[in-house]
């Protein structure tokens, strides 16, 4: 998102509005250290809409994330983000790599 910050995320979170119905990124942890910043989150919602070349599955998900920021004068000038996708692709067989909620 380095370049133009502000476009870049409000293009992401409309992609993510758009494909996952009732999204909700909720925050359970915060750690700030100089210009760093750690939080720890849970995403929530129904993939219900078409996303990465997958249609809707219909499914909801909760996907545990970790997002890494660097901050200067106020503004995030990098970011680097983790979540645990790749560790309920293959075990739920979901091409989009969303983690099934009962």
């Amino acid at each position: 998102m380095i370049g133009q910050p502000e476009l870049s995320a409000k293009s992401f979170a409309r992609r993510l509005h758009a494909a996952f119905a009732d999204f909700r990124l909720t925050i359970e942890d915060v750690v700030v250290a100089d210009d760093v910043v750690w939080s720890r989150n849970v995403a929530t919602g129904r993939h219900a809409g078409f996303i990465h070349r997958h249609p809707a599955t219909g499914r909801s998900f909760r996907i545990d994330v970790v997002d890494i920021m660097r901050v200067q004068g106020g503004q995030i000038v990098e970011h680097w983000g983790r979540d645990a996708r790749t560790a309920v692709k293959a075990p739920n067989g979901n091409p989009a790599g969303i983690a099934e909620t009962p």
